[in-house]
């Protein structure tokens, strides 16, 4: 057995001293709240921080926290904007104040850190104040903390230091697999780094484009996610899905517009390539001239898919009606995904066809007569390619039960969930669902974890003899109750005209 096969260790491993990511966020408190007054001066707040050892106050009136002062706000705007040190806290307190209720787990802690990108956050027990914790709070002996590295990506002036943060990252991402984490929690917190690596890069380009005398964008728009980077279930192994919308009220500049969108999107997709992202294959990207379009250009195309739903077209909903803005002008997007909404549950024609796409994309394995006889021998070669044949019919039959019941919810859980609840599917098959799905993420966010570094080695298929028999065992019925999902698609929708 090769070496590859000999250190695939089981799912969930035993934590062993690492990062108690799914613990109370409690637990990190170290002591009692340290507050002043906003009518206190800078001079104050300096004094009691270095008096205490502390990095922060929270600013308290009558009324309760109205804001939170940090030693980098005094450096920041008292020392670099040479203000008085006699300045009042209410002229340099940062508000509002970011909190999280004590009983929440030290990952959502984590994922409101990196969202938000600062460094201290409030514990409450009923909307009151009862600790801090900072980022020197998450430190181990090995691990840089997760914020920080969120401060690095803000504060990259360059695509090249973007890929080595990015870098970085991993090894944060695999302690969080080997804390027994669920594969949401996993794809929340890659998303969540993806997204801000990407800010980052349409940051930097648009900086580069006002740089070559080329200005600033020439009307609103927003860079959208597509795909798994728009259902927020990407995982470390991924290439790029994006587009943009921009409006243009008048056909007069449209030309110009797109020139330069489609310049400035060169960049972005550029760093992202630069940053580990590869280009897709497809061109499923905001370079291409048609996928980069106006608000109106973008109604009409999905009008087009929904009425005129031609092989090609189906092809381009399995990606392009999996979106979300991640910068810009983030209504014309809710404006996209409200029209789609609205349109989709009449589009029977459409809902037939993708049905029908669903099952011609492929069945999961486990029906066809090869396997069944192998796995009586023991499976011998046997392979699974855990992106083609588990996840993507998977996520392509609750889309389409998604898009017939109206749900707006693009990640795949929120949809399996809001379909439970519309009583769109039975219960019992939605807890199945849940579970088929984190099990076949979490074993393919392994095996990016494993080839990752493996030249000619696929991120995807992995053979059933490199699974031990409880893995095998999951994983063979994972496939059937896919198998179950395609067929009450079909038989949903495959006879309606």
């Amino acid at each position: 057995m090769s070496d590859m096969v000999e250190d695939f260790s089981p799912i969930n491993p035993a934590n062993s001293g690492s990062f108690p990511f799914f613990r109370p966020v409690s637990e990190l408190i170290k002591g009692p709240i340290q507050s002043i007054s906003p009518e206190a001066t800078a001079s104050d707040c300096s004094k009691k921080m270095s008096d205490a050892s502390i990095g922060s106050l929270v600013v308290i009136d009558q009324q309760g926290m109205i804001g939170m002062l940090t030693s980098t706000d005094l450096v920041e705007k008292v020392l670099a904007e040479k203000k008085s040190t006699e300045s009042q806290v209410a002229e340099i307190m940062s508000s509002p104040v970011i909190c999280i209720n004590k009983s929440e787990t030290i990952f959502e802690a984590l994922m409101l850190m990196i969202h938000k990108g600062i460094s201290h956050l409030v514990i409450t027990e009923n909307d009151m104040p009862i600790g801090v914790i900072s980022e020197w709070d998450w430190m181990t002996a090995q691990q840089r903390h997760p914020a920080s590295l969120i401060h690095s990506i803000k504060s990259a002036n360059s695509a090249e230091s973007l890929a080595k943060i990015r870098k970085e990252t991993l090894p944060l991402i695999e302690q969080l697999f080997m804390e027994e984490g669920q594969a949401d929690s996993l794809t929340r917190l890659i998303t969540e780094i993806h997204d801000q690596i990407t800010c980052r890069l349409i940051e930097l380009a648009l900086e580069e484009m006002d740089m070559e005398g080329r200005g600033g964008p020439p009307s609103p728009f927003s860079w959208m996610g597509m795909g798994s980077e728009g259902r927020r279930e990407q995982t470390i192994s991924t290439d790029q899905d994006n587009a943009l919308i921009f409006e243009a009220p008048s056909d007069e500049e449209l030309a110009r517009k797109r020139s330069w969108f489609l310049d400035f999107a060169e960049k972005v997709v550029s760093g992202l390539e630069i940053c580990g992202f590869p280009r897709c294959p497809g061109n499923t990207m905001a370079i291409n001239p048609k996928l980069c379009l106006t608000e109106e250009e973008w109604l009409i195309l999905f009008g087009q898919i929904l009425t005129t739903p031609t092989p090609q077209a189906l092809l381009k909903a399995g990606i392009y009606f999996d979106f979300r803005s991640l910068f810009g002008k983030h209504e014309l997007v809710r404006k996209l995904r409200k029209r789609l909404i609205e349109h989709s549950p009449r589009s029977r024609l459409f809902l037939k066809l993708m049905s029908e796409n669903d099952l011609d994309a492929g069945r999961p394995p486990v029906h066809q007569l090869d396997w069944k006889i192998r796995r009586l021998l023991g499976f011998g070669n046997l392979s699974v390619d855990l992106k083609q044949q588990a996840l993507r019919p998977l996520v392509m039959g609750i889309r389409t039960l998604a898009l017939s019941a109206g749900i707006e919810e693009s990640h795949s859980l929120e949809r399996i969930r809001e379909l439970e609840k519309r009583g769109e599917l039975p219960g019992e098959l939605s807890q199945a669902l849940q579970s088929a799905y984190d099990f076949i993420m979490l074993l393919k966010i392994r095996w990016n974890f494993k080839t990752s570094e493996k030249e000619n080695v696929s991120g995807n298929r992995i053979q059933m003899k490199q699974l031990n028999p409880l893995e095998q065992r999951f994983l063979e019925e994972s496939l059937k109750v896919i198998l179950r999902l395609q067929d009450e698609v079909y038989a949903r929708f495959g006879g309606i005209l």
